[in-house]
């Protein structure tokens, strides 16, 4: 009879753990598919981690001077956190320079705190968009 007892816990305990397991990857898989709110253009695109992520929508471009007008929305609830113009940070050039290769080699938002606050767009091969003080809003 204790043996049957045993038996029972030890499967109520498995059936437990699983289901906790199960909702653990639920709750990540929801929160890596992230819903864009709708005040956020369309063709923005989510930048994040699970715990804070923005949406970065590029609102113009300017070739000749090579800045970017950045929207930056907050992910859970679309508000703008920064509109303002970027331009590319020094010793890097990013070709071509067309709104459809910004996007693909967006990896992330950051604002950094220092000495100074700096905003800026990181992209791939150890390049960034700085913002161009002061922003519009947000």
């Amino acid at each position: 009879m204790k043996k049957i007892i045993k038996i029972t816990l030890l499967i109520v305990f498995l059936l437990a753990l699983s289901g906790l397991a199960l909702i653990f990857y639920a709750d990540k898989e929801a929160r890596k598919q992230q819903q864009r709110p709708i005040n956020v253009p369309k063709s923005a695109v989510w930048k994040g981690a699970q715990d804070e992520g923005f949406w970065i929508y590029i609102a113009s471009l300017d070739t000749v001077s090579r800045t970017v007008r950045v929207k930056i929305y907050n992910d859970y609830d679309g508000r703008l956190a920064l509109d303002a113009n970027f331009s590319e940070k020094k010793n890097c050039v990013l070709m071509p320079f067309t709104k459809a290769a910004i996007y693909e080699n967006i990896l992330a938002y950051a604002a950094r705190n220092g000495i100074e606050r700096r905003e800026e767009i990181i992209l791939k091969n150890n390049c960034s968009l700085i913002m161009i003080k002061p922003a519009f809003g947000g």
